[in-house]
């Protein structure tokens, strides 16, 4: 039987992650209270039966994510990191994941040191086998451009840029050589990126990290991007793999 196809952004229509990077028909089901939402998603981002919520009350949200849970075949969650324990102990899960999202306005960089890179360099797939949390690789079609530090014909550094429906250019992949780490080599394609997305005409570039990667933390705040939001997510289906 299909579910209405409800919105979360009517419930929280100034949420900033949900105005860039969540799609006005992301919800197969919904269930809300008028302040908090939880919706499963309707893709397959992250994965099908996926449960996300949103809003201030932990205890409520913790009900929303539960009732979806009861209702629908779901393989895991995305809660804000401060409801994490709270919907934890309703429902359990493995492989809990914090990590927190990123934003800043997209404006004109300096490329400095970075070049385009062809979107089937094998080069970046061989930087990426470094990266844990790399999850769009190359041949993904949703990347728009991939920027880079050559270092005597190596890439040293990578990043990516997928554009989400909003428009909001999201950096993903973004990923330094364990022999150069340490040297800043990360922000020359991340400024890159940023400014391809002005010169785009993007608002807004996005980004989402661990919480405890405290030298990615240092680099987003150095290139201008503010934390605004954190989140905890975790499987529920042993097989099920977290995207990041």
């Amino acid at each position: 039987m299909p579910f209405p196809r409800r919105s979360p952004h009517q419930v929280r229509p100034t949420d900033p992650f949900l105005r860039w990077m969540v799609g006005p028909d992301s919800a197969a089901d919904l269930v809300e209270d008028g302040e908090n939402v939880a919706w499963l998603h309707a893709g397959s981002r992250p994965h099908p039966g996926w449960v996300t919520a949103l809003g201030r009350n932990s205890a409520a949200m913790a009900d929303l994510v539960c009732d979806l849970v009861a209702r629908h075949e779901v393989t895991g969650y995305t809660v804000p990191e401060a409801a994490g324990a709270e919907v934890a102990l309703r429902l359990g899960g493995e492989d809990p994941r914090d990590w927190c999202w990123w934003v800043r306005e997209a404006t004109p960089e300096p490329v400095g040191a970075a070049v385009n890179l062809a979107m089937d360099d094998p080069r970046i797939l061989q930087l990426l086998s470094h990266s844990p949390s790399a999850y769009v690789l190359p041949g993904n079609e949703r990347i728009v451009q991939w920027s880079g530090v050559e270092e005597r014909g190596e890439l040293a550094a990578v990043a990516g840029a997928v554009v989400e429906r909003s428009g909001a250019w999201h950096l993903v992949s973004v990923c330094v050589h364990p022999d150069r780490r340490g040297a800043g080599l990360a922000a020359h394609p991340c400024r890159a990126l940023v400014d391809a997305a002005y010169r785009a005409g993007a608002s807004v570039v996005v980004l989402e990290m661990y919480s405890d990667n405290e030298p990615g933390r240092r680099l987003y705040q150095r290139l201008g991007f503010t934390e605004a939001a954190r989140f905890r997510s975790c499987v529920l289906d042993p097989a099920v793999l977290l995207p990041f």
